[in-house]
């Protein structure tokens, strides 16, 4: 059975990032991590599988090069 949610270091492997960059994501102004604070303290941050996914998405980048015109450009 698949987990649903990862703990920080998990998501971090997961994400392929450091365990530091996703915890600066949590509280990013602009494009904030949704996560889970658990515990009395909130120290054990729980994050979706799903939401990690979907969030990395608003980052992926879909470019389109045109070969011929980058090749003539370095001529």
């Amino acid at each position: 059975m698949e987990k649903g949610f990862l703990t920080i270091k998990e998501a971090a492997h997961y994400g392929s990032i450091s365990r530091r960059t996703l915890h600066k994501f949590l509280n990013d102004p602009i494009h904030p991590l949704p996560h889970f604070r658990l515990g009395t303290t909130g120290r054990m941050v729980r994050v979706r599988k799903e939401e990690l996914e979907n969030w990395m998405e608003n980052f992926r980048i879909n470019s389109k090069i045109n070969i011929d015109k980058l090749l003539n450009d370095l001529k």
